[in-house]
């Protein structure tokens, strides 16, 4: 197993995560934006981002864009209801502050999003590639 594509999906996850929680953090401390609307915005954020680093860079996946999308959504659509799921235990079952409970849910996002993508998305025979036009 090669260990570029897990270190390029930590990388833009990284970039992601940092992206997502400082948009949650701001509309709660600013805004006064419930956690889970917060939550929703910040990840919102970064998921065009992802699709494309995530597409292109960590799986090298060279077939039309629009192909892998659907999958790519509900790949995400899984990681998100899990991540909301650790937020919430972590701020009202374990009583955790609010800005470390946003934190509790990025480690299951990107287990979820990893393995869904590379298995379900990205994975061989999942999308079919592009192929050139002509004879």
């Amino acid at each position: 197993m090669t260990i570029v594509r897990p270190v390029r999906f930590i990388a833009v996850g990284v970039a992601n995560s940092l992206t997502g929680l400082s948009v949650i953090y701001l509309l709660i401390w600013l805004g006064g934006v419930s956690n889970f609307s917060a939550n929703l915005l910040g990840y919102s954020t970064g998921l065009a981002v992802s699709y494309w680093l995530n597409s292109r860079w960590t799986f090298s996946f060279m077939g039309p864009m629009g192909r892998a999308l659907p999958r790519f959504l509900m790949v995400v659509g899984a990681a998100y209801v899990t991540n909301l799921a650790a937020v919430a235990v972590a701020i009202y079952f374990f009583g955790i502050n609010e800005y470390v409970g946003q934190a509790a849910g990025v480690v299951p996002y990107a287990v979820v999003s990893y393995f869904g993508m590379k298995k379900f998305v990205y994975g061989s025979g999942c999308v079919e590639p592009r192929r050139p036009h002509g004879p």
